[in-house]
């Protein structure tokens, strides 16, 4: 299983624009859906804690790795996740603000901002879908998203709100 977690990450990680969270429906489809190594229950919550622990986003991947085969799988995922993108962006950098790029610059931006945005928004629907189980939690989730884009609230603080109405039974 640690070849599989090696191999899979590392060819996940140079398509990763928008960082490891754009990349959890991927994730979700090749370890729960085509492997069955873990159910749709435990991949939310290994995305849940990575989310609400301190520290980059590439903390899923660590925490799937685990789950999947230890702490040996933890410690490759997370290698091959982070190696090869790591190798692209100081290839990149070293060139990126040469004037002879400039041009190539916008056009390269202007294509993988969507890529990643859409990315992302694949990777929030999956989560709705697999930990959003009734009508309170669906309005739950649409009014922090309507108060997050209008507002400047902290979100700690609606993910407290939440936390709490999930504890005390409102959210079903």
């Amino acid at each position: 299983m640690i070849l599989l977690l090696l191999i899979y990450f590392l060819l996940l990680s140079p398509l990763a624009f928008g960082g490891a969270s754009a990349m959890l429906s991927d994730m979700y489809h090749y370890w729960v859906e085509i492997r069955h190594v873990l159910t749709a229950a435990d991949f939310a919550h290994l995305v849940s804690l990575a989310q609400a622990a301190p520290g980059p986003n590439v903390m899923v991947v660590f925490l799937l790795g685990a789950q999947i085969a230890g702490p040996g799988g933890a410690i490759i995922s997370l290698l091959a996740m982070c190696t090869p993108s790591s190798i692209l962006a100081f290839v990149v950098a070293g060139q990126w603000q040469h004037p002879r790029f400039a041009v190539w610059r916008y056009y390269i931006r202007s294509i993988l901002v969507p890529i990643a945005s859409g990315l992302i928004l694949a990777s929030a629907a999956l989560m709705l879908k697999t930990s959003v189980h009734s009508a309170a939690a669906w309005l739950l989730s649409l009014a922090t998203a309507v108060l997050l884009r209008r507002t400047t609230l902290n979100p700690l603080g609606l993910l407290a709100i939440g936390t709490l109405l999930g504890w005390f039974g409102v959210l079903g």
